[in-house]
């Protein structure tokens, strides 16, 4: 699946329960690619988490005052 697809997915779920997601992991290039796009939709943010070779992506709620949720 492509990145614009996992993104889409991810903030769909995250907008439906209210809960992180966490993607598979990527490599960094896809993992930058994914924060991107998920820094486009307004009120959610990402960060990476685990260690690498095994990095992925978390997509939250941002809260109203920037805290990730």
């Amino acid at each position: 699946a492509s990145d614009v697809y996992k993104r889409q997915e991810a903030l769909d779920r995250v907008r439906e329960t209210g809960e992180p997601v966490v993607l598979r992991p990527m490599n960094p290039f896809e993992r930058a690619a994914v924060h991107s796009r998920v820094a486009e939709a307004e009120g959610f943010t990402s960060e990476s988490a685990g260690l690498p070779p095994m990095r992925s992506v978390v997509v939250s709620r941002e809260t109203s005052d920037g805290a990730v949720r």
